[in-house]
């Protein structure tokens, strides 16, 4: 049976909330820019670190997507097909 629910994790917050929640045929996806979130979460599941290209050209001054949202948000749109086909993939037949 495939599965039917993806639980997605975006942000440490997001990451910290998803790795806690149990629910039957279910898969996980974290998404997030900080490795150690990414490693500490113990379920099972695809992990994304968002990584920006870019930090050379950042307009903030701690390389945050607080002061400039149009800048990291370009930077996190990069990693849209890599999302998209672990989404697909969530749902396939195993």
């Amino acid at each position: 049976m495939a599965n039917e629910i993806l639980i997605i994790g975006v942000g440490s917050a997001g990451v910290i909330a998803a790795d806690k929640m149990d629910l039957p045929n279910s898969k996980k996806l974290f998404i997030d820019r900080d490795s150690y979130i990414l490693k500490d979460a113990k379920s099972e599941g695809n992990k994304i670190k968002i990584v920006c290209k870019d930090r050379d050209k950042c307009p903030s001054l701690h390389c945050g997507c607080f002061d400039n949202l149009d800048f990291c948000k370009k930077v996190a749109e990069e990693y849209e097909e890599e999302i998209r086909e672990c989404i697909k993939n969530a749902f396939l037949e195993e």
